[in-house]
C-alpha cells in the first residue's frame, strides 16, 4: 500500500480529511475579522496545497501565508493529525 493511501484508511474504512473545507473557512475569516477589529493584516495568501517539486500531490495539508502591516510573514497550516503513526 502506498504512503498516500494510508493517510485515508483507518480501521479498514476510508475516512475523509476536511483540510480543504477548514482552510476555506479560515482564509476569509482572517480577512474579515481583522478588517472589523484592528487592521493589522496586510495580506492573506491563497490556500496552497502540499505538492512536491514535480507538482505531485503529497498530503491533504493546506497552508495559508499571512503578512502583517509590519512585514512579518506567518504561515497557517491545516493538517490532518494521524494518531498512532
Amino acid at each position: 500500500m502506498n504512503k498516500i493511501a494510508t493517510l485515508f484508511i483507518k480501521n479498514n474504512h476510508v475516512t475523509p480529511a476536511y483540510c480543504d473545507y477548514i482552510a476555506n473557512l479560515i482564509q476569509p475569516a482572517i480577512k474579515f475579522q481583522d478588517s472589523r477589529e484592528n487592521n493589522l493584516i496586510a495580506s492573506v495568501g491563497k490556500i496552497q496545497i502540499d505538492l512536491d517539486k514535480n507538482g505531485v500531490f503529497q498530503s491533504t495539508k493546506k497552508t495559508i501565508r499571512v503578512e502583517d502591516v509590519f512585514g512579518k510573514v506567518y504561515q497557517v497550516t491545516i493538517e490532518e493529525v494521524i494518531e498512532g503513526m
